[in-house]
């Protein structure tokens, strides 16, 4: 957790501990980010929960449609966002109190909190395990075609073997 605290240390990212890992989400508490992500109209704000053991690491991302109402971000109710996401890209402001600087950037786009906790989990040599809800689809999808082969095969015997 303290290596990803550290290599989001700069960004609109906040990590906080939970019992199963951490979670990196989008920090629209933090000041310095409000200003720049309202100045910017980002739209959504991203959770990544990370679940650790001994050698590797899981993570699941949840997303929110974000709305400024009088200058105060709110979260709209979480979607599940497992499929491929769009990122926001914003080079810098132009003005206002964050005039010059990099904003939300690549640092916002839906991928960017997994890609970090990846690349610091390959660093630390653990093994990122892929969801559960993967896991479910592949299973399903052997046993489908498992039945239509058995299926098939008992139809080939009964029409042309019998």
């Amino acid at each position: 957790m303290s290596r990803v605290a550290e290599a989001t240390e700069s960004s609109p990212y906040t990590v906080t501990p939970t019992a199963e890992g951490f979670d990196l989400r989008t920090d629209i508490g933090n000041k310095q980010w409000l200003d720049r992500l309202r100045s910017q109209g980002v739209a959504q704000a991203h959770l990544h929960r990370v679940a650790v053991e001994v050698n590797t690491y899981g993570i699941t991302s949840d997303s929110r449609d974000l709305s400024w109402g009088a200058g105060v971000p709110v979260l709209a109710t979480p979607r599940d966002v497992r499929k491929a996401a769009r990122g926001r890209r914003a080079e810098m402001a132009t003005d206002g109190p964050a005039a010059g600087s990099p904003v939300a950037d690549d640092a916002l786009a839906f991928d960017a909190g997994r890609r970090t906790i990846v690349a610091v989990g390959e660093e630390m040599g653990l093994i990122h395990r892929q969801s559960g809800r993967r896991l479910e689809i592949v299973l399903t999808a052997v046993a489908i075609i498992a039945t239509v082969a058995i299926s098939f095969a008992v139809a080939v015997w009964v029409l042309f073997l019998r």
